[in-house]
């Protein structure tokens, strides 16, 4: 649906939206927390879920590699071949496989920052620990929104991409780790630059390896990779889960952060040179 070239306005679109809608909703849900609980806010969670799924449901457009398979029956066994084809594509693509990876340690490791975020603040004493949080998130998503203006009206040089994302990858493991020890304005403020870096991350890798993915291995890879992307979420979750009464949340933050940054040196840097070839492109 989107033509050669386009990917990253396209993307910096996909990227506007999402904190648009969050900026005007954590602070709504943080009240709404605190006046009519949970369990309204999760039903109309569902509720919308169900509107955009009726809404993808109208969208018609020609996709000649995916009519070609369109007779093959869907089941089970289809389901494992095209894994194992995904993970076939990955051992071939050193570069993709990079990618892929680290963005799974990346999940895992920033669930179990937001996983405990909340906690934390509810934790303080003397301040409504919830709307500190909900003020924090909103700065974040604020950055995220314009972050997204930005990528849309700006293209980064394409030989400098991939330097400008391994920048943006130390400097979130950064304030990430540290922003909880540090003054509520000072982290409002750490928030919002983290959220402009957090899109230029996400533009960067989806829009260099969407432009780069072949046809007919899109569907499978990024299945895939929204399958690890998931697991590393759910592993972190349940990390943040089992040690988060146990030990001090802050340095629990600080250390899942210095185990992303720690990715960076180990998985991104070793293979930089096939990782230049996906991201330094006019996507």
């Amino acid at each position: 649906m989107i033509a050669e070239g386009n990917y990253t306005r396209a993307y910096s679109i996909s990227s506007l939206i999402y904190p648009l809608s969050t900026a005007i909703m954590v602070p709504i849900a943080g009240i709404c927390y605190k006046t009519i609980g949970l369990a309204p806010l999760f039903l109309f969670n569902a509720l919308t879920f169900l509107v955009a799924a009726i809404f993808e449901t109208q969208i018609k457009t020609v996709e000649p590699h995916a009519e070609a398979n369109a007779n093959i029956c869907f089941n089970g066994s289809q389901f494992v071949r095209d894994l194992k084809d995904g993970f076939a594509y990955l051992k071939r693509e050193r570069g993709l496989n990079t990618i892929t990876w680290f963005f799974f340690v990346m999940m895992l490791t920033s669930s179990v920052c937001m996983t405990l975020a909340l906690p934390y603040f509810k934790s303080l004493t003397g301040v409504d620990g919830v709307m500190q949080y909900s003020f924090v998130m909103g700065a974040n998503t604020i950055g995220r929104l314009v972050g997204g203006g930005v990528h849309y009206f700006f293209r980064y040089p394409a030989h400098k991409k991939y330097n400008i994302a391994l920048l943006v990858y130390i400097v979130i493991s950064i304030i990430d780790g540290a922003y909880l020890f540090l003054p509520f304005w000072i982290m409002l403020v750490l928030m919002f630059v983290e959220g402009m870096l957090g899109v230029t991350s996400y533009n960067i890798r989806i829009s260099s390896t969407q432009n780069y993915l072949p046809d007919e291995m899109r569907g499978r890879f990024n299945g895939l990779f929204q399958m690890l992307s998931i697991l590393g979420t759910i592993i972190g979750q349940i990390i943040a889960g089992a040690i988060g009464d146990a030990l001090p949340i802050r340095w629990v933050v600080a250390v899942s952060m210095g185990v992303f940054l720690l990715s960076v040196f180990v998985i991104v840097m070793p293979n930089g040179e096939s990782v230049k070839k996906i991201y330094n492109t006019n996507a």
